[in-house]
């Protein structure tokens, strides 16, 4: 988005269960990495 103020923030992934709502795990995005096997978004979940 060109026009969106503030480009810059952190990213969180978080897997949580969908009845509970409990938190199994979360992972901040750190910027991109040296090896991406599958692609962005296949790593973080396989993480």
């Amino acid at each position: 988005m060109p026009n969106k103020p503030n480009r810059w923030g952190y990213k969180m992934f978080l897997l949580a269960g969908g009845e509970s709502g409990i938190c199994y795990d979360f992972v901040f995005y750190t910027g991109k990495g040296n090896k991406q096997e599958h692609g962005f978004c296949t790593d973080i979940v396989l993480d």
